[in-house]
């Protein structure tokens, strides 16, 4: 691991600084890097990565490859210290041979469980790996390729098309074998064709191809219909066609409850950030709008319970200097009334930018020593920032 670390220039953007350089800077913004680990069989290390620790001291990042998709985690000891989980996985012997152009990995807080949906080498079947992050274990079910997954109240939902194309799509969830499926429709009676799923505890929130966002009651659809089924709520029309990748993020606190929906345009690279009040169903504000948007995270920075809260944007092809290195942009959000800031509070990006590094293709908030820190995947390379302007050192010394 090679130590980084930040400090702020103009327009409140971080960069990293070599350490042997910058030693008077020492107490600005700390950054470790980690590059691919030994015997990391994935040729294209760390295009996703999640949070996956649970411990109060350290942290865990799970992270995905792919050329070879592998699965594997990064551990994080209280001093920042990293190092390569003990199950670096293939995923082919779980069945796994392709990962598509925006791979789904998730995780789930309550549980501390991860889980990947693909399409599974055997055409006409879905594989799931999931469990604990460093124990992991597949299952197989007759669908089309996953649309979207989430975890609800501990279990994988995953959206999928019915293996008899005429019936359409289920919501499929996995707490049995083979799993629960509901077939569902959209706001128009029409098959369901998601960008995005997630939860709040009570519904299952669905943003579509063709922009409109509402929810399905989770207790419902999670054990299983009979007969096809039409949302629960009214609709949110968004007004924006999400494209691959799309992220639902829900923010709960007091008594209020909103979507952050981030994604980039279908087939086109302008991405918009839209935040819907799901009490109201009205959308809050004006959306942001940005160029490059691949990957999305929220949730507070330092203090989980006092920390302000960001929307963290990752842009791996935003230019940086002369190239195209790409830059992780944060914007403000307040939780209690879903006002986001439209100027960026600060920008990260490498400090040794390299052209075509994709700086920002994942981002994630990792738990580290009971704290939320910001961690970024590059190509081959992922980043966890220690301390920042958002936050103290996180390190114990």
């Amino acid at each position: 691991m090679r130590n980084l670390i930040s400090i702020i220039v103009a327009a409140a953007a971080l960069q990293g600084c070599k350490w042997t350089e910058f030693d008077d800077l020492a107490a600005t913004t700390w950054v470790g890097s980690q590059t691919k680990p030994n015997g990391e069989s994935a040729s294209d290390y760390a295009v996703v990565i999640v949070n996956a620790a649970s411990d109060p001291t350290g942290g865990k990042l799970a992270v995905l490859g792919n050329d070879k998709p592998s699965y594997s985690t990064l551990a994080y000891d209280a001093t920042g210290k990293s190092s390569a989980g003990p199950n670096q996985t293939s995923l082919g012997i779980h069945f796994i041979v392709s990962l598509g152009e925006a791979p789904i990995l998730i995780a789930d807080a309550s549980t501390n469980k991860i889980a990947i949906v693909s399409a599974a080498i055997d055409s006409g079947n879905v594989a799931v790996v999931s469990g604990a992050p460093d124990s992991v274990a597949d299952q197989t079910f007759q669908a089309q390729a996953p649309q979207a997954a989430t975890f609800a109240n501990g279990n994988v939902v995953i959206v999928a098309g019915d293996p008899v194309p005429t019936v359409g799509t289920n919501i499929y969830t996995m707490s049995v074998s083979p799993p629960a499926k509901c077939t569902v429709l959209d706001d128009l009676g029409m098959p369901l064709s998601a960008t995005a799923i997630a939860s709040d505890g009570t519904l299952l929130w669905v943003w579509t191809k063709t922009g409109a966002l509402f929810g399905y009651t989770a207790a419902t659809v999670m054990a299983g219909c009979a007969t096809p089924k039409p949302p629960d709520t009214t609709v949110i029309a968004t007004g924006f066609i999400a494209g691959t990748g799309a992220r639902i993020h829900i923010v709960q606190a007091a008594g209020s409850s909103f979507a952050v929906l981030v994604a980039h345009g279908d087939k086109v690279t302008t991405g918009q950030v839209i935040v819907a009040n799901l009490q109201t169903k009205t959308i809050v504000g004006t959306p942001l709008t940005a160029d490059g948007i691949r990957s999305s995270a929220v949730g507070p920075l330092g203090d989980p319970a006092t920390g302000k809260w960001y929307v963290v944007l990752g842009l791996p092809e935003r230019v940086v200097g002369t190239v195209t290195a790409g830059q992780v942009e944060l914007h403000e959000i307040d939780p209690m009334t879903g006002m986001l800031t439209a100027q960026g509070t600060a920008l990260y990006n490498d400090a040794q930018p390299t052209n075509l590094e994709l700086f920002g293709r994942s981002v994630a908030i990792m738990k580290f020593n009971g704290k939320n820190i910001l961690a970024v995947a590059a190509s081959n390379e992922i980043f966890a920032y220690f301390e920042s302007a958002q936050y103290l050192d996180t390190r114990l010394k």
